[in-house]
């Protein structure tokens, strides 16, 4: 199974994961965390939206509805802007999937719907 295809399966059990912990499908709201480098340092595009998660290789983001199409662009240029080469793009449904470069170091984003709000989840390896 692809690298792409295993972080949006992650991506998918962290918001089942989650609706159950916060107690069923309906609006959640989750508590929100600082923005950490490298992330910080990236202008990463959080604006309307929530930090959920940020450490040295991990970045979790939600939106409230669904911004998916909003969103991803705004990404892929950030990424873009910090030097990291775009080597794979994927998009199925309410899903995009973006495989960067940089460094020999690769970054996985996946872009999603859960529970009717937009989910981001950034993981560099």
């Amino acid at each position: 199974m692809s690298r792409v295809r295993v972080f949006i399966l992650l991506l998918g059990l962290f918001g089942i994961g989650t609706s159950l912990a916060c107690g069923g499908m309906g609006d959640i709201s989750l508590p929100s965390a600082d923005l950490t480098d490298p992330w910080k340092g990236m202008d990463m595009p959080i604006d309307d939206g929530t930090v959920l998660y940020s450490d040295a290789s991990t970045l979790s983001v939600q939106y409230t509805g669904n911004k998916v199409k909003e969103v991803a662009p705004k990404f892929i240029k950030a990424f873009e802007k910090a030097g990291f080469k775009k080597q794979n793009e994927s998009e199925s449904g309410d899903t995009i999937a973006v495989v960067f470069q940089k460094d020999g170091k690769n970054c996985s984003v996946a872009i999603t719907t859960a529970m009717g709000n937009t989910m981001v989840a950034a993981s560099i390896q």
